[in-house]
């Protein structure tokens, strides 16, 4: 699986994938999101389990960023976190960690780089007008596979927006569409980058496989690098197969929890998730993948 050992620019676009903080501490750039961490669990009998060592804590919250009061206020709470264990919810607003006020995400981020999985973690918040405080242990930081499937495995993945790019040469328009418009077909996902050398043996399986179950499919290419250098990357390309887009804010990637590269995710006709595809499996599971869907579909 590819880190983002990379460019100024590409570092920039990879920064934004650190919404979803909180947080492990060893970034200098955030409070890290996750990101390559503990060994994964497999999403299904068969796939493999990426090969992490150990990583840094994770407490397993969403802040959110658009707080301008001291605190930091919670957007999201993950499924399986401490923070769910602990029982924090949405708009609680975090002022105390450890006996250290906490007025900003900053904060926050200097108090977890002091601490490792397994360490404890005092927290006083407020619940709309009530002080409240929870004790809670650092877990690991999960893998880029566990993080998605236990956070979507099974479930609809979030209605959000994307850009085709305009390609005249593969007769494709500049239009923005839903994710959500997919529904009724299984859908691939592959979440790639121009620089990412291990991300094209999963491209080109999700092109074989669009070709071959033409009509029965959705296949959506998805990347957050500028227009230019996309529309010029597919001028190259002789045909084209998926719909190609472009997500400059990084919308999909952060409703979707991918934080590296290559990364193929599958959903059947619900647009539920089903299968999660990372750099250390074989790419040929995206076609087994959707012949299992399709054939469950026409039963």
């Amino acid at each position: 699986m590819v880190n983002h050992d990379i460019s100024k620019e590409q570092r920039v676009i990879a920064s934004r994938c650190f919404r979803l903080a909180l947080f492990a501490a060893l970034s200098a750039g955030a409070l890290l999101g996750p990101a390559l961490g503990s060994a994964a669990r497999a999403d299904e009998p068969g796939a493999q389990a990426d090969a992490a060592p150990a990583g840094p804590p994770w407490l397993g919250l969403i802040a959110d960023r658009g707080w301008k009061e001291p605190g930091v206020r919670v957007e999201k709470v993950l499924r399986t976190s401490p923070a769910e264990k602990a029982k924090l919810q949405p708009g609680d607003v975090v002022t105390v960690v450890n006996g250290k006020t906490i007025n900003k995400v900053f904060d926050f981020k200097l108090v977890m780089r002091e601490l490792r999985a397994g360490d404890e973690l005092e927290i006083e918040y407020r619940r709309g007008g009530e002080k409240k405080s929870a004790k809670l242990t650092l877990a690991p930081l999960p893998s880029q596979r566990d993080l998605v499937v236990t956070q979507l495995m099974g479930r609809k993945v979030p209605d959000v927006s994307l850009s085709t790019l305009p390609l005249p040469k593969h007769d494709q328009r500049e239009a923005k569409f839903d994710l959500h418009d997919l529904k009724g077909k299984p859908v691939v996902i592959d979440f790639w980058a121009t620089w990412c050398r291990p991300c094209v043996p999963f491209t080109e399986q999700v092109q074989k496989t669009a070709k071959a179950h033409d009509g029965k499919i959705h296949a959506v290419a998805i990347s957050n690098e500028s227009k230019d250098l996309l529309v010029k990357h597919y001028d190259k390309k002789s045909s084209l197969a998926y719909r190609a887009t472009h997500d400059p804010e990084g919308v999909v990637e952060d409703a979707l929890f991918v934080r590296s590269y290559p990364m193929v995710i599958v959903l059947d006709g619900d647009l539920k998730v089903r299968k999660v595809i990372t750099g250390n499996d074989d790419p040929k599971i995206i076609e087994e993948t959707v012949r299992s869907l399709l054939a469950a579909d026409a039963q």
